[in-house]
């Protein structure tokens, strides 16, 4: 999966990844596009069998299998090994300013 995003702060966007058994590594990243710099400002949740909840109400909290919330610009990367096999859910947040971001989801086998 390739993906280009564009959203404002505080948006999301939720993908779903649907694995087989004996998948190797769910690898799950957001990065810059080539000539968009300064935008990649996502934050990046997975979460197996539901969406990633995320809330800033009381500071910035979420319920996840695994995140990453790098500093703006940064690559946000998650590797899961030996994921289970079912629905994986995977939200792309708009923690701090509108952005642009390129999401890939790798499946190794």
């Amino acid at each position: 999966m390739n993906i280009s995003l564009y959203f404002a702060y505080t948006d999301q966007k939720i993908f779903t990844v649907t694995l087989p058994t004996g998948i190797k590594e769910l690898e799950v990243i957001t990065s810059e596009k080539t000539g968009e710099y300064y935008y990649n400002t996502a934050d990046l949740f997975v979460r197996y069998n539901a969406a990633p909840v995320i809330s800033t109400s009381s500071g910035y909290t979420w319920t996840a299998t695994r995140h990453s919330i790098n500093p703006n610009r940064d690559q946000e990367i998650i590797s899961i090994n030996s994921p289970q096999a079912g629905k994986w859910y995977i939200t792309v947040y708009g923690y701090n300013t509108h952005l642009t971001s390129h999401l890939t989801v790798k499946i190794k086998r």
